[in-house]
């Protein structure tokens, strides 16, 4: 199994600093742009599956190579960034301030506390669960779109990692991520946030 992913191309709410969390944002110029060179870089690439989150930005940054390539792809709702609930829309840096000072009053770590109506990184590795088993069940060529919150909770899993992990991944705009699984079944990671075709 070799597995590709793809963090969503930029938004207008990525280059101001805002949470966007399940909000439908579409990609700005530049992240069309991004989506473009995705395309080149992934254009003699042949896959088995493709899946994308089901939100805007996401599948807006794997069309480009799926109109060029006439492949279809899966867009799927587990696949979504963590939701931010009540937060989405604010600054980002603040939305994380919040989050690590009510890690501090509950004595919990961050990676398991919630914005309000929102999700922490447990609950979107929870939410994963059924896809990693899925992936794993898989054989061939696998490319997935999604963001960099998911990305970080999916690679997390696929190595047996825990929640805590998760946090310490971080994909930027169009980057690509491989990972290919040994014979006894584990995952390793072969390229990480290479954003080299940008």
């Amino acid at each position: 199994m070799h597995i590709t992913l793809v963090r969503h191309g930029e938004t207008e709410w990525n280059r101001t600093g805002r949470a966007q969390g399940h909000q439908p944002i579409p990609l700005n110029e530049t992240g069309c742009k991004q989506a473009a060179k995705v395309a080149e870089r992934l254009a003699n690439e042949t896959f088995d599956l493709v899946w994308s989150s089901d939100l805007q930005r996401a599948y807006e940054t794997i069309e480009p190579w799926a109109q060029i390539t006439q492949s279809h792809v899966v867009q799927r709702q587990d696949l979504r960034e963590r939701s931010f609930g009540d937060w989405e829309g604010d600054n980002y840096h603040d939305v994380l301030s919040r989050l690590a000072q009510r890690a501090i009053e509950t004595g919990k770590h961050e990676s398991e506390i919630r914005p309000p109506n929102g999700e922490s990184y447990a609950d979107v590795c929870l939410r994963l669960q059924p896809l990693v088993e899925e992936i794993r069940s898989q054989d061939g060529r696998l490319l997935i779109v999604s963001h960099g919150g998911t990305l970080g909770c999916l690679m997390a899993s696929l190595f047996r990692a825990n929640h805590q992990t998760a946090m310490a991944f971080r994909f930027r705009n169009a980057a690509v991520a491989e990972i290919m699984q040994r014979p006894n079944g584990d995952f390793a990671l072969e390229r990480y946030n290479d954003v080299s075709h940008l």
